[in-house]
């Protein structure tokens, strides 16, 4: 009897032990973890467990999709840092290039500087536009050059004179072409000619060039001149166009004599 009212007293005195929960909902008595009493006991012990694990899944759940937000954000960030670092380089760079190229020239300035580069024109005497007829250089006469003066002069007179599509362009580029062969032929003789007539002679062919990208003197009609020969006069003045009446008539007298 004594020994059974001692194993009530040990039973009754495990409980309290056994109700208090352990690490992870478990609790343990000794070496032994605890185990449910009855099938209630145990379902609810379970029920409670996945309803436990839910809750921390979903926390941790939320806890990356905000790590995730947060290293987009981050990420976002940084992409638009160095886009403007970029755009802060180029600026810089602009800012640099600026700033060793000087001030920009004025209007002004950019027309004066263009029309100082550009040849100068040749005077009537040198080059009479509305005829197109040339007065060469003494460096550019010689028989050496006669093919190429003769092309020129023969692009020139058509351009003043001949029909209106003469100044069409490819006139304009023959004439800057042969002036460019011209200037080839011209360099060969360079050891031969004196260096004031070499220069005046090369620009002299640069400033021809220069001509045929000039407006045109309007000739006209019946003084213009195709392929070199004027038209001839009307009918009832060619007395007129060769000289006056007395020179004329001297010269029938001096003849029939």
């Amino acid at each position: 009897m004594k020994a059974v009212l001692t194993g009530v007293v040990l039973v009754l005195s495990a409980v309290p032990a056994f109700a208090q929960p352990g690490m992870g909902g478990s609790a343990y008595y000794g070496e032994y973890p605890y185990v449910a009493t009855t099938p209630a006991e145990s379902y609810f012990r379970g029920a409670a467990e996945v309803i436990k694990d839910q809750g921390i899944y979903n926390q941790l759940t939320a806890q990356a999709a905000r790590d995730l937000a947060q290293a987009n954000t981050i990420s976002i960030e940084n992409t638009r840092k160095w886009i403007q670092m970029y755009f802060d380089m180029r600026q810089l760079n602009r800012e640099e290039r600026a700033a060793e190229r000087g001030p920009r020239p004025s209007l002004s300035f950019l027309i004066r500087s263009a029309q100082e580069g550009a040849p100068r024109r040749l005077s009537s005497y040198e080059f009479d536009a509305a005829t197109g007829q040339i007065n060469w250089p003494l460096a550019l006469l010689s028989e050496a050059f006669a093919g190429h003066r003769a092309q020129l002069e023969r692009l020139f007179a058509y351009r003043a004179t001949g029909p209106q599509q003469a100044a069409a362009f490819d006139t304009f580029i023959g004439i800057w072409q042969g002036s460019d062969r011209l200037t080839d032929a011209l360099q060969n003789y360079v050891a031969y000619l004196p260096p004031q007539q070499y220069v005046a002679a090369k620009r002299f062919l640069q400033s021809l060039a220069w001509e045929a990208g000039q407006p045109m003197v309007a000739v006209p009609q019946q003084d213009r001149v195709i392929g070199g020969v004027p038209p001839p006069p009307p009918a009832g003045q060619q007395e007129m166009v060769s000289g006056p009446p007395a020179e004329k008539t001297a010269e029938r007298a001096v003849r029939r004599e």
